[in-house]
C-alpha cells in the first residue's frame, strides 16, 4: 500500500505533460469542470498552461475572470501569496466590468477563502454573500455546497458555532439525499472537521477528516487533499495522539520540502514544534519553530498565525527560563495585534496577555503580573455576552491555578524577598499603602475567581449538559436531576430505552444514516412525552432515559407505542427496515443515587 507521500508524489508528476487548457474550448460548461480537475491534480503544470492561456486575446471576459481564479487559487496553494493577491485583483477588477455568470460565483467563492487567510472576515463573510446570490440565481445545487462549506469556516472562525454548525449540518443533510462530486464533498468534510475540532468533538472531527482524506486519495486531489491533511494533523495534535501528529506533520514536510510548497513548509514544523511542546521537550520546539519562522514572511499573511507562533516559541522560552527572551515575543505579538483589525482581536490578544502573566510570575515580577492580569480581565468583560460560556471555562482555569499561586508567593517567598523594601516604606510611612496593595490584588483576584466559579457552576448545565446531535440533555444533566430529584423526595420513574440491533443499522447503511435515525427518535420522544415535566436524555449511543415525572403510568404504554409509530413513520425515507426499541421501566424506591445509576445501566445492557 502506497503512502500518503509517494501519493503526492506521483499526483504531482501525473500529467505533468498534458495541455491541460487544450480542452477549454466551446462547450464552457464542461470544460471550467475539465480544467478544474485538472487543476486538483496537477497544480504546478496546470498553472504554466493557464499563465499561457490568458495571453490569449480571443477569451471572452467570463473564460478570463474564471482563469483567473484558477491561477490565484493555485499560487495560495503553493505559498506564493503576493502572486495570489495581485491576480485576484486582476479578477476582481475584471468582474466588474461585465454582467453576472457563473464565474462571477467561482470568484467571490474563493476569494472569501484568500480573505479568510488575510484575516479579514468581514470582507470573507460578504464574498460569501455575493457567491450564494449569485448560485441561487443559477440555480447551481453543486457550487452553494462549496459555499456553505465555506461559509461554515469562516463562522467558526468569528467564533460563531451555532450558526456554523446549521449551515455545515444542513448542508450535508442535502449530500446525503443528492448527488454531488467527490470534490464538494471532500469541501463540506474539511469544514466540518474545522468545526468539530474546534468545538473538541474530536472522534467526529477524525471521521470527517478521513473521509476528506480519502476523497483526496481516491480523485488524486492535491490541491485540496494538503489542506485536508492539515486538518487531519490537527484533529490528532488536539486529541492529544501525539505519535499520530507527528507522522502527519512529517508526511506533510516531505510534501513540502519535495515540491517546494513554502505555505506548508511552514505547517509541518509549526505542527511539530508544538508535538515538542506537548512532550516538553523545548529545545527541539524552538528548532521546529525557527524552521516555521524561515518561511512565514512568504507564505503566511493571516496574523492569528504568526501570533500563535510566536506565543508558542514564548512558552518554550518560558520553559527554559529564559524569560527575557520569552518576554520579547510577547511584546511581537502584542505589535501583530496592534494592527490585527479582526473580531478575534479580543481571544488572540487575551491568549498573549494570560501567556505573558504567567511570564512574569515564573519570573516573580508580581506588580507586573497583577496588572496584565487587570487588562486580561477587562478583555474578559468585554467579550462576555458572545462568549460567555468560553471564557468562563477558561477564566475558572486560569484563576484557579494563578490564585493559589499568587497567593502563596505573597504570603511566603513574596513577602520574604521584600521584607528590605517593606522597611523602606514603613519608614517612610508607606508602609500601609503597600499591605492595601497587597491586600486589594488578593482580594480582587480571589472574588474574581469566586464571581466565575459562581457563574460557571449556575451556567454549567445550560451550556455543557446538551447533546450535540440531538439536541437532548446528555448524562451530566440526568445525575444532576436525578440529585435533585432525590433531594426533594419527588415521586418519578425512569424509564429506559434501547435502539435493538442499532449497530446492525449502522455497518448496513452507514455513520451518517445512523445519526439520522438517532436524530428522528430524539424528535418522537419530545412529540411523545411533556417536556415541561418528563426530562429526555441521551445517555450515550443509541441509548435513552427519561425522567417520568407523572405519578400515574396509565398513559406510559400509550406514549410508548406513540414513540414507535412517529419514529418509523419517519424513517421510511431512510432505510427499509423497522426500526425498534427495548424499554424498561424503574420505579424510584429511595435508593442512592449511585443505586439508580448502577440500575439503569444494567437496564440498558440488560
Amino acid at each position: 500500500m502506497k503512502s500518503f507521500v509517494q501519493i503526492l508524489i506521483c499526483v504531482l508528476l501525473l500529467g505533468s505533460g498534458q495541455n491541460v487548457v487544450a480542452q477549454f474550448d466551446q462547450n464552457w460548461s464542461k470544460a471550467r469542470l475539465d480544467l478544474e480537475q485538472q487543476v486538483l491534480v496537477s497544480p504546478s503544470a496546470s498553472l504554466q498552461e493557464i499563465q499561457l492561456k490568458l495571453k490569449n486575446q480571443t477569451l471572452d471576459p467570463e473564460q478570463q475572470l474564471f482563469l483567473l481564479t484558477l491561477q490565484a487559487r493555485i499560487e495560495f496553494f503553493k505559498g506564493e501569496m503576493s502572486a495570489a493577491k495581485s491576480s485576484f485583483a486582476k479578477a476582481d477588477a475584471l468582474q466588474k466590468s461585465f454582467a453576472l455568470s457563473w464565474s462571477h460565483g467561482y470568484f467571490f467563492m474563493y476569494r472569501s477563502y484568500f480573505a479568510i487567510e488575510e484575516g479579514s472576515l468581514d470582507s470573507a463573510r460578504q464574498f460569501i454573500k455575493q457567491a450564494r446570490s449569485t448560485f441561487v440565481a443559477l440555480k447551481d445545487s453543486e457550487q452553494l455546497i462549496r459555499v456553505a462549506a465555506l461559509e461554515g469556516v469562516v463562522l467558526i472562525w468569528r467564533e460563531e458555532y451555532p450558526e456554523a454548525l446549521k449551515v455545515l449540518q444542513d448542508a450535508h443533510a442535502f449530500i446525503m439525499r443528492n448527488q454531488v462530486s467527490e470534490t464538494t464533498q471532500l469541501t463540506l468534510y474539511d469544514a466540518l472537521t474545522a468545526y468539530y475540532a474546534t468545538m473538541k468533538y474530536f472522534d467526529k472531527g477524525l471521521e470527517f477528516a478521513l473521509l476528506a482524506a480519502n476523497f483526496a486519495k481516491q480523485n488524486s486531489n492535491i490541491l485540496d487533499g494538503l489542506p485536508a491533511k492539515y486538518n487531519l494533523c490537527l484533529v490528532y495534535l488536539r486529541s492529544e495522539k501525539l505519535n499520530e501528529t507527528e507522522q502527519c506533520y512529517l508526511e506533510m514536510a516531505e510534501v513540502a520540502q519535495q515540491f517546494s510548497l513554502p505555505r506548508y513548509q511552514f505547517w509541518a514544523p509549526s505542527g511539530l514544534g508544538k508535538v515538542a511542546l506537548a512532550r516538553e521537550q523545548w529545545h527541539e520546539a524552538l528548532d521546529y519553530f525557527a524552521q516555521a519562522q524561515e518561511n512565514e514572511f512568504s507564505a503566511i499573511i493571516n496574523p492569528a498565525h504568526l501570533i500563535v507562533l510566536r506565543n508558542n516559541q514564548a512558552r518554550a522560552l518560558m520553559a527554559i527560563n529564559n524569560q527575557a527572551a520569552a518576554l520579547g515575543k510577547i511584546k511581537e505579538s502584542l505589535a501583530i495585534i496592534k494592527d490585527y483589525h479582526s473580531p478575534l482581536n479580543n481571544r488572540y490578544l487575551r491568549q498573549t496577555l494570560k501567556l505573558q502573566a504567567e511570564i512574569l510570575v515564573g519570573g516573580k515580577n508580581y506588580q507586573s503580573a497583577v496588572k496584565v492580569l487587570s487588562d486580561y480581565i477587562a478583555l474578559i468583560e468585554e467579550s462576555e455576552r458572545e462568549t460567555k460560556a468560553i471564557l468562563e471555562q477558561e477564566a475558572k482555569s486560569f484563576y484557579g491555578a494563578e490564585q493559589h499561586r499568587l497567593q502563596l508567593a505573597l504570603a511566603d517567598q513574596k513577602l520574604e524577598a521584600q521584607a528590605a523594601h517593606v522597611k523602606e516604606l514603613q519608614q517612610q510611612k508607606s508602609l500601609m499603602i503597600a499591605y492595601v496593595l497587597v491586600f486589594l490584588a488578593t482580594v480582587f483576584c480571589g472574588l474574581l475567581f469566586w464571581y466565575f466559579q459562581g457563574q460557571f457552576k449556575a451556567n454549567k448545565l445550560k451550556y455543557y449538559s446538551k447533546d450535540p446531535l440531538t439536541g437532548l440533555f446528555n448524562r451530566l444533566y440526568l445525575h444532576d436531576q436525578l440529585e435533585k430529584l432525590i433531594y426533594s423526595h419527588a415521586h418519578f420513574s425512569i424509564v429506559t430505552l434501547d435502539l435493538t440491533r442499532f449497530k446492525a443499522i449502522n455497518d448496513r447503511f452507514g455513520y451518517q444514516v445512523g445519526d439520522e435515525i438517532i436524530r428522528e427518535f430524539a424528535k418522537a420522544l419530545k412529540e411523545s412525552f411533556r417536556e415541561d415535566r418528563d426530562i429526555i436524555v441521551r445517555s450515550g449511543g443509541e441509548e435513552f432515559v427519561i425522567l417520568y415525572c407523572t405519578e400515574s403510568h396509565n398513559n406510559l404504554p400509550s406514549r410508548l407505542e406513540a414513540v414507535k409509530q412517529r419514529l418509523n413513520e419517519r424513517i421510511t425515507r431512510l432505510v427499509d427496515v423497522e426500526v425498534q426499541f427495548d424499554s424498561q421501566v424503574l420505579e424510584y424506591n429511595q435508593q442512592g443515587l449511585a443505586t439508580l445509576l448502577v440500575q439503569i445501566d444494567n437496564a440498558l445492557r440488560g
